[in-house]
């Protein structure tokens, strides 16, 4: 009669007598509630839903977009900054170029470690994952504040802040209804503070897990903010040896993979231009010797070393073009952009192919800490209590996942 008080959604019936008749008229009040969380979990089992074919087609459309900006197109740069004047007083730029170079390196290192991590293992690992998400975050944030005054690709912008803000990506609508779900089957059965408590816990860590795909998104601003900066050298309306400092700043910063992985660096910035980076950054012969052997022989697609290369590759383009005034910028930056595009071509089969996999993980993830959230909140109930008794016959484990 206790827990009948305690439901506020009930009024209690006239002639109910019994304990087990009670336990059965909550039950069946309840019961309805569980449809909703168990159609939004059997969601998060990826290979039994149609989340799969999904993110299928949206990585397939994200990734598109991720190899346009390798290569160079003239006419993008107006789309995306149409008053550039905004930014002609040097020193402006200068803090613009600083603080989104370091924005942008950062969070690339974050979402490298992030993403290979996941491929390696068995098991997705939230609180080892805890500090690369925080990074790919606040890197994106900075990003954003210190575009606060250029109006560069707003639209853009804004638009993968707002899906990453509102919880927007594939998958996320469910992750959220099962939570949901499983708070509103536990209300009135348990302390509500408990249930806001646990719910706020299971959010951040989702939330966690869930940025390994959001960075995606987050990731193509950042690559266009890049290439419109190479453009506007190439076209003559900015002069990037005025910002060398900054430039050979990031790229010393970032010396170590640019040596490792110098031979496929090689083969898209080109050997001429190759030899002005090794000058500018002091690598030497035995350096060079040491990268071609480290990577000459690849059996099998190295998702890090795809990453790295086609991060590093803005960020030599910016170099060269910075630190060789002696070159044509337009015919430099577009031979580069093309070399940069087939590499990307090349490898998009197996980019796709690892970002699904980096998504089938991160969703068995999520789902197994929906089922920790679950199995907690009954955990709070005291031993043997009708509640107890109650939440374990509306929330049974979900044993069909065939992930």
């Amino acid at each position: 009669m206790q827990l009948m008080g305690r439901m506020s959604c009930l009024h209690q019936p006239q002639g109910l007598q019994t304990e087990q008749q009670t336990m059965q008229v909550v039950y069946h009040a309840k019961q309805s509630m569980c449809a909703s969380h168990k159609a939004a979990l059997s969601m998060l089992s990826y290979a039994t839903s149609p989340l799969k074919t999904q993110l299928s087609g949206v990585f397939r459309d994200h990734l598109q977009e991720v190899g346009q900006s390798a290569g160079m197109h003239p006419d993008a740069t107006f789309i995306q900054w149409s008053d550039v004047s905004v930014c002609e007083d040097s020193v402006t730029f200068k803090e613009i170029l600083s603080s989104t170079l370091e924005c942008i390196y950062s969070f690339s290192d974050a979402h490298r470690e992030m993403t290979t991590t996941i491929i390696k293992v068995e098991a997705v690992d939230v609180d080892w994952m805890g500090v690369s998400a925080k990074t790919c975050n606040s890197s994106v944030d900075d990003f954003n504040k210190a575009h606060a005054i250029t109006q560069w690709n707003p639209r853009e912008r804004e638009a993968v802040l707002h899906l990453r803000n509102m919880r927007k990506s594939p998958g996320a609508i469910h992750i959220q209804r099962a939570v949901r779900s499983i708070s509103d089957i536990c209300e009135g059965l348990l302390c509500k503070r408990m249930i806001e408590d646990a719910e706020a816990r299971i959010k951040d860590r989702t939330f966690i897990l869930e940025t390994a795909m959001y960075a995606v998104w987050c990731a193509v601003p950042m690559y266009r903010w890049m290439q419109t900066i190479i453009q506007l050298a190439a076209l003559s309306k900015l002069d990037l040896t005025m910002y060398q400092d900054i430039i050979v700043k990031a790229a010393t910063k970032h010396r170590e993979p640019i040596v490792q992985y110098h031979n496929e660096l090689s083969q898209i910035i080109g050997q001429d231009a190759m030899k002005t980076i090794d000058l500018v950054l002091k690598i030497d012969e035995h350096e060079m010797e040491k990268s071609i052997t480290s990577t000459s022989v690849q059996s099998s697609f190295d998702l890090e070393r795809y990453m790295v290369v086609y991060w590093y590759t803005y960020l030599l383009q910016l170099l060269v073009l910075a630190c060789d005034s002696s070159a044509d910028p337009w015919e430099l930056a577009s031979k580069m952009g093309k070399h940069h595009s087939r590499f990307y071509e090349r490898n998009s089969k197996d980019v796709l192919k690892c970002s699904l996999e980096i998504a089938r993980k991160v969703l068995i993830a999520v789902h197994s800490e929906v089922e920790n959230f679950k199995a907690k909140l009954i955990q709070q109930c005291p031993e043997s209590s009708a509640e107890r008794m109650l939440l374990r016959g509306l929330l049974p484990p979900l044993t069909t996942r065939k992930d």
